[in-house]
């Protein structure tokens, strides 16, 4: 759905100040199977050190989001 945001398109949609999506250093995802199996779906991946840069995930309503350090 989205990965960088310049600041003023981050602060259009709300994002925080200092957001990871400025740095190129996040992503809000979704799929057609929804959040909860998209989450768990990056949870997985990450336990089996297929994406070991992750440095937060969070469900929403809408989708993940995830960053990485």
């Amino acid at each position: 759905n989205c990965g960088y945001r310049c600041p003023k398109h981050n602060a259009e949609v709300g994002g925080v100040k200092n957001s990871q999506h400025t740095k190129g250093l996040a992503a809000d995802l979704s799929c057609s199977l929804g959040p909860s199996a998209l989450f768990n779906a990056v949870k997985t991946l990450y336990a089996q050190g297929k994406i070991p840069e992750l440095g937060y995930c969070i469900r929403y309503g809408w989708g993940v989001h995830v960053d990485i350090l």
